[in-house]
C-alpha cells in the first residue's frame, strides 16, 4: 500500500511539472543562476581594468557614461591631430573626456611623428648638458671644429707647432683653430721621462719619472757579478767583461789583452786559478800600476782593473 502510494506521488509530480514548469524550484538558484533565461543584471562580472561593476548590466551602464559622446566623435578625432584645435597654437592635446573634450593639452608633442628637435626630450650625459635634442645639437655645434680651420690647425698641432713659440706644445684647441700653448707637452706621446710628472710616494721623492728612474738606480741592489771561466793561454776582455770576475787557468803562462774602446769606468776582477801566472797587455791602451808589477803573483791570486778614464787602466791586487 505504502509504496503505491509513493510511486503515484512521484507520477503526479512529473505530470506537474511538464504542465506548470515555472511553479517547479531549483534548489540554491534564487536568483536563476545557471538557467539559459537570466537577465544582464543576473548574470554578474568579476571587476578588471577602470570597471567597477560587479554585473554585467551596471558594466554596460558604467561603460556607457564614460564613452565619446556620439556627436562629438568626428570633430574630436580632428582635435586629437598634432596641433588639436581645443589647445593653443604650439600645444598638443594628451586625452579626451566622456564629452568630447580635449584635456591635457601640451606644448611637446609626446607620442607623435611630426616632433621637432625642440619638442624631442634629451637625457645630458657625458659632456652634453642640452636637455632636448635640438639643444644639444647646437651645443655640439658651437664645440666643433670650425670647417675652415681644419687643415691649418692638423698641421699646428705637430710636435712644436709654429703657432707656438720654442719649447712650448699644443695643449687645446678652440672651434676657429686657435691653439692654447703650454710650456710642457703633457697629453702627447713625445715627451721626456722629464716631462711626466710623477706623484712622490713611498720612498721615492722625485716628481718627475726622469728623476724617479735616476733616484731608483743610485738605490738598485748592486748585481752579484757573473763570472767569465777562460782556460786557455790568452785572452782579450770585451766590453761584456764589464763588472765580472774572469777567472784564467792553466798550467802555461797567460795573456790578457786589455784593449781599446772599453769605456771609462770599465772594470773587472781578474782570478788566476792555476799555476800560469796572468799578464795583462796593453793594446791601444795604457795600464798604470803604483809598484810597477806586472803579473799575478801565483795560483789564487786576484788583481782589479779599472778605466778611470778612457783606454787608461789601473791595475792593483795581489801582483808582481
Amino acid at each position: 500500500m505504502t509504496r503505491n502510494l509513493v510511486i503515484a506521488l512521484i507520477v503526479a509530480l512529473c505530470v506537474f511539472a511538464q504542465e506548470r514548469p515555472e511553479m517547479v524550484l531549483y534548489p540554491n538558484t534564487p536568483d536563476g543562476t545557471g538557467t539559459d533565461d537570466q537577465t544582464a543584471g543576473e548574470v554578474s562580472f568579476t571587476p578588471s581594468g577602470n570597471i567597477e561593476a560587479v554585473t554585467v548590466k551596471a558594466a554596460i551602464e558604467e561603460l556607457d557614461t564614460e564613452k565619446l559622446a556620439t556627436g562629438a566623435t568626428a570633430a574630436k578625432a580632428t582635435a586629437l591631430a598634432a596641433n588639436g584645435g581645443n589647445c593653443t597654437a604650439g600645444n598638443y592635446p594628451l586625452g579626451v573626456d566622456a564629452s568630447g573634450a580635449v584635456e591635457d593639452c601640451t606644448a611637446v608633442g609626446v607620442g607623435t611623428d611630426d616632433q621637432t628637435a625642440a619638442e624631442v626630450s634629451f637625457t645630458p650625459s657625458g659632456n652634453i648638458e642640452g636637455a632636448t635634442v635640438k639643444a644639444a645639437i647646437e651645443e655640439l655645434d658651437s664645440e666643433k671644429l670650425a670647417t675652415g680651420a681644419t687643415a691649418a690647425a692638423a698641421s699646428a698641432l705637430a710636435t712644436n707647432p709654429t703657432a707656438c713659440v720654442a719649447g712650448k706644445y699644443v695643449s687645446d684647441i678652440d672651434a676657429d683653430g686657435t691653439l692654447t700653448c703650454v710650456t710642457d707637452n703633457t697629453g702627447t706621446d713625445d715627451q721626456t721621462a722629464a716631462e711626466v710628472p710623477v706623484t712622490p710616494a713611498g720612498n721615492i721623492a722625485s716628481a718627475n719619472a726622469g728623476d724617479a728612474f735616476n733616484e731608483l738606480d743610485t738605490e738598485k741592489l748592486v748585481a752579484i757579478p757573473a763570472v767569465n771561466a777562460q782556460e786557455g793561454t790568452s785572452y782579450a776582455l770585451v766590453a761584456a767583461d764589464n763588472g765580472k770576475v774572469v777567472t784564467l787557468s792553466n798550467a802555461e803562462a797567460i795573456t790578457l789583452t786589455v784593449p781599446a774602446d772599453l769605456g771609462a769606468g770599465f772594470n773587472c776582477l781578474i782570478v788566476q786559478l792555476a799555476a800560469g801566472q796572468v799578464t795583462p797587455t796593453a793594446s791601444g791602451t795604457t795600464i798604470n800600476q803604483r809598484l810597477g808589477y806586472t803579473k799575478t803573483a801565483g795560483q789564487y791570486a786576484v788583481a782589479t782593473l779599472v778605466a778611470y778614464a778612457a783606454n787608461t787602466f789601473v791595475l792593483s791586487g795581489d801582483l808582481e
